[in-house]
């Protein structure tokens, strides 16, 4: 993992009960983190890129990738815009025809790619195992009982579990599970508490 650098390890630390606390690794949203993590970022990138050849990675990411949630296929009722190359976009197929490898493209610690939705979903599957793959190599592997995992599950579950994403829409909405949940929680509260619409609190969330 990202450490601090000893010159500025200083400026990172806190005082509890007469004991001084050294953050060693990387304090998330400092100032120079966006810099530091630039070389992670683009290593990180390649490697997905490269990885995609590796079919084994979906079988070893099974427990994660079994927990994603598909929509219903368009059909043959859908009808897509074709979509022209250019020198910056130059399209998914190489001078032979071939499908070329998934690009990945990470904001920080945030990975976007796209795929193409096939009847057997092989290429996306294998696109966000070869993403998982990079970070545990660049990261080091999932090992809870020694440190916290290098990719927030939770975070990515409660993200897709609480909304639904309408890739042709282009919208994220909460979904209607959570928003049950929420009136629930919602119904003890006497008169006298200051209330609010779901529309209010979804800013909110």
């Amino acid at each position: 993992q990202l450490k601090h650098h000893p010159d500025v390890a200083g400026a990172f630390s806190y005082v509890i009960s007469n004991y001084l606390y050294l953050q060693c690794g990387l304090s998330f949203g400092s100032d120079f983190s966006p810099q530091n993590w630039e070389i992670c970022r683009r290593i990180i990138e390649q490697l997905a890129t490269k990885l995609f050849d590796d079919k084994s990675l979906i079988k070893k990411h099974k427990v994660h990738l079994d927990k994603l949630m598909w929509g219903k296929r368009l059909g043959k009722q859908a009808t897509f815009v074709q979509a022209n190359s250019c020198a910056i976009h130059k399209g998914v197929l190489d001078p032979n025809g071939k499908p070329v490898n998934t690009h990945h493209f990470y904001f920080v610690d945030d990975g976007l790619n796209g795929e193409v939705y096939e009847a057997d979903r092989m290429r996306i599957l294998q696109a966000i195992a070869a993403s998982i793959e990079a970070i545990y190599l660049v990261l080091g592997e999932s090992h809870l009982l020694h440190r916290q995992d290098p990719i927030s599950w939770d975070k990515l579950l409660e993200m897709l579990i609480n909304n639904h994403i309408n890739t042709r829409k282009m919208i994220i909405s909460v979904s209607h599970d959570y928003l049950s949940q929420t009136n629930k929680l919602l119904q003890h509260w006497h008169s006298g508490r200051k209330s609010f619409t779901i529309p209010e609190m979804e800013p909110l969330i």
